[in-house]
């Protein structure tokens, strides 16, 4: 190793602690060290030239330097020939490498190669040459393509049990057996068979409802640690269930939303839970790909799937699943997301899983999942769905004719102008205080913030005044314009 500078002043300073090696001796007036020397450490003020270290020697062909001191080598113009090897670097000034500098890690690929965590007031830069960065919907807010993927929004009911509460129709006599719990997921069945159970329910001392009436764990069980996750949806197959049909959950996006995933690479995740006799042997889930409106329900037929598998478990794990989708064409242009598993045997309670968390994102990686405030995911929802609240309605019309008509106003505009009408329960007629049983209620089109709905009611030929819908109880009514 070479040690030199321009006839270094000696006298009263101590220009280094080295031990020589061989003959390796130190010059006087030249600063040049002849031999090998093993320098721990190089200290004091009156060193301002520059060091230069050429056929650096050590056991691995290189300088080993473990502290190099304020006043020396780094506000100096320092330079090594060499590979350095420094255990600790304090640079007060400007450091210039000409080749690949490696930090916590023996080699460097790249001009800077970290293994750990960089820690830096500002960054300079767009950054649009970063790779390997998952990144969402424009990057900020809305990075998570899924609306209502914690589960907090369920509008429709808190649970239901599929065939067996006039809640759970759908459009059409075939779909009449699917429902939503957790608004914009849809579950039914392969075939559309019974026996199938829906909860939405949150962590604070749930009971574990409805088979063991055992109260869950709170914070210990649902991952708390990403963004406050806190509402779940529990489907499970009725206790004593025979059927193998498949347990399905589905999700649709819009097109508009969809189209700018097309020829991307896409990560989906998701937290889940399954029951201690949950009899899949995997819950399945992926991405589905249809020719139009309605994946979500089974109502149009998939013609493209990319999707994997997660082991049953029974504490809350986190899934994730990356693939490009393909480009849009006419058979695959709306897009969904799914969940389902094959049930075996006979049902004995908790043949079921818990699901939230649900993230769609451009990207390879799995990012945190992104917490969407109540009010947004709430509007956002009832672009799709809208329940009607109002205990009664006083009406504009009546025709004379055993029909009247109530304007309903939906404040967010929806997705489309509704065409459903859901109800459940008693709901009445009610003119000048005398009630009368309505025999059918039917929405008419109107616009994505209107609409009309007709009552059929035989009291209406005689009462041509003021009238009102009651709605008793736990009567329910509202409108759909779901996909």
């Amino acid at each position: 190793m070479l040690l030199s500078r321009a006839t270094p002043t000696l006298s009263g300073q101590q220009v280094g602690s080295f031990t020589t090696v061989a003959a390796a001796t130190l010059t006087a007036g030249t600063g040049v060290i002849t031999g090998v020397a093993h320098l721990t450490t190089i200290m004091g003020t009156g060193i301002s030239d520059s060091l230069v270290l050429s056929s650096a020697t050590t056991a691995a062909s290189a300088a080993a330097v473990s502290n190099i001191w304020s006043g020396c080598v780094h506000n100096s113009g320092g330079v090594v020939t060499g590979t350095l090897a420094v255990s600790n670097l304090n640079v007060l000034g400007t450091f210039t490498a000409g080749g690949n500098v490696a930090i916590g890690k023996g080699t460097a690929t790249y001009a800077l190669d970290v293994s750990g965590a960089v820690s830096a007031t500002s960054f300079v830069g767009s950054g649009a040459l970063l790779t390997g960065i998952a990144s969402g919907g424009g990057g900020g807010m809305f990075k998570n393509l899924v609306i209502n993927g914690d589960m907090m929004i369920n509008q429709y009911i808190t649970s239901l049990s599929i065939g067996n509460d006039s809640r759970s129709a759908s459009t059409g006599s075939s779909q009449s057996l699917c429902t939503y719990v957790a608004d914009r997921f849809c579950v039914f069945r392969d075939s559309y068979a019974i026996g199938c159970t829906v909860v939405n329910d949150f962590m604070d001392n749930v009971v574990d409802y409805p088979y063991t009436n055992t109260i869950v764990t709170a914070s210990s069980q649902l991952p708390f640690s990403d963004s406050g996750l806190k509402y779940f949806s529990i489907i499970s197959r009725d206790n004593g269930n025979t059927s193998t049909a498949n347990l399905n959950v589905r999700y649709a996006f819009e097109l508009s939303d969809a189209y700018q995933l097309y020829g991307k690479t896409v990560t989906l995740s998701f937290y889940y839970l399954t029951g201690a006799t949950f009899s899949g042997t995997a819950l399945n889930y992926g991405l589905i790909m249809g020719a139009g409106e309605g994946l979500q329900r089974g109502a149009v037929s998939v013609t493209s799937s990319q999707s994997t598998t997660a082991p049953p478990s029974t504490t809350w794990t986190r899934a994730s699943f990356t693939t490009t989708l393909p480009s849009i064409t006419t058979t695959n242009m709306y897009l969904g997301l799914f969940f389902s598993y094959t049930p075996t045997g006979t049902s004995v309670g908790t043949d079921y899983f818990y699901i939230t968390g649900v993230q769609l994102e451009k990207g390879s990686t799995a990012t945190s999942f992104e917490y969407c405030p109540y009010a947004t995911k709430l509007n956002l929802c009832q672009r799709y769905y809208k329940p009607i609240n109002y205990k009664d309605y006083v009406v504009g019309m009546n025709t004379n004719s055993g029909n009247a008509i109530f304007p309903i106003t939906l404040g967010i505009p929806m997705r489309i102008p509704p065409s459903t009408l859901i109800t459940s329960g008693t709901i009445k007629m009610d003119a000048y205080g005398t009630t009368s049983t309505i025999s059918a209620l039917t929405i008419n089109t109107g616009t994505t913030s209107t609409c009309t709905i007709t009552a059929t009611c035989a009291a209406l030929a005689t009462n041509t005044g003021p009238l009102r819908l009651t709605m008793f109880a736990n009567a329910y009514m509202a409108v759909s314009a779901e996909m």
